[in-house]
């Protein structure tokens, strides 16, 4: 069976995310219709982005689009996004069957229409080493290529960046670093307040030290939040790629304001890294925060340079110029 199709079940995810049901709803995704959820049929070409989230799956759909009803009640407020649950652990090999039909769709489009331009010959794509969804190469001659479905950085030749499959953007911080699921586990009593909780997050290392930090007194009260906050640590501040062992570091002195801590170790890893496109997105990220951004653009134009079309830097830099122009007005 192709990887670009899955028979699944599922599980809506509702506003508080929690999986709805007991039992799986019948799914799958095929390479012409779309993705079909309990009987509806939602096409690739009315789906603005996907995303994954512990294991679970987001659908984004464009505005205005008419769903039936057992499918517009699942929808997050205010918000045209479908979360499913995916079970038996197939949350990524979903989201990249769907993901690499609305790329061979849209790479389609793209070759047709330089084709109409007579430049077909400049067209050229390649296929990303971790989902397999289509990525467009055409006039881009830069050291890496980005693939923006599920955010790999990888070469020519479909080499991946060394151990750095779980190295992204958080979606917390906005920082490039090592992102992967974490236990929030609260088991405390702490002047007259008692708390027993366990929820999975998704974030950074960065981002993980904070929640340590945040909870360790409290859940010192107990052993099994002692052991709890004993195991997120270890989990943080192990098994990272020696080529960025600083990056957490870093990354929380940028955003605590101590730039000049920050630039040190930045720089060092930079002289291991040239290339590393998120390496040098942080550097240029840091650099806004902390007031400085003639070093912030010259940072995030040297990750353009390693990745062309490395879409963070490509945006942040947007953003601010967007920012810098409302400003003057």
């Amino acid at each position: 069976m192709p990887a670009s199709y899955y028979k699944f079940q599922f599980k809506f995810v509702d506003a508080d995310n929690r999986a709805l049901g007991y039992t799986g709803r019948q799914a799958h995704v095929s390479r012409e219709d779309g993705i079909e959820l309990d009987g509806a049929v939602i096409g690739y070409e009315d789906l603005a982005d996907t995303f994954l989230y512990l294991n679970r799956v987001g659908l984004v759909l464009k505005p205005y689009l008419a769903l039936p009803r057992h499918l517009t009640q699942h929808l997050q407020p205010n918000s045209p996004v479908l979360l499913i649950e995916v079970m038996e652990g197939l949350a990524f090999e979903i989201k990249s069957a769907v993901d690499q039909n609305r790329s061979n769709l849209y790479l389609a489009r793209r070759q047709a229409a330089l084709e109409a331009e007579r430049k077909g010959a400049a067209f050229r794509r390649i296929n990303c080493p971790r989902c397999d969804s289509g990525v467009d190469l055409t006039h881009q001659a830069t050291p890496y290529i980005y693939c923006r479905y599920c955010e790999t950085i990888f070469d020519q030749y479909r080499q991946k960046l060394p151990r750095c499959d779980d190295y992204k953007i958080c979606p917390i911080c906005q920082y490039y670093g090592r992102v992967q699921n974490f236990p929030d586990t609260r088991f405390y009593l702490w002047k007259k307040e008692g708390r027993a909780s366990y929820r999975e997050r998704y974030f950074c290392d960065t981002c993980a030290q904070r929640l340590q930090e945040e909870t360790r007194l409290k859940n010192a009260t107990l052993l099994v939040g002692l052991v709890s906050n004993v195991y997120l640590q270890n989990q943080y501040s192990t098994g990272r790629n020696p080529d960025l062992a600083e990056l957490s570091q870093a990354n929380r002195l940028a955003q605590d304001g101590d730039m000049k801590g920050a630039d040190l170790l930045y720089a060092a890893m930079t002289l291991r890294n040239k290339d590393n496109p998120g390496l040098r997105y942080n550097y240029g990220l840091a650099y806004l925060q902390n007031g400085d951004p003639k070093r912030a653009f010259y940072q995030l134009r040297e990750s353009l340079e390693a990745c062309k079309n490395y879409e963070p830097a490509r945006q942040l830099i947007q953003f601010n110029r967007r920012v810098e122009v409302e400003k003057e007005k």
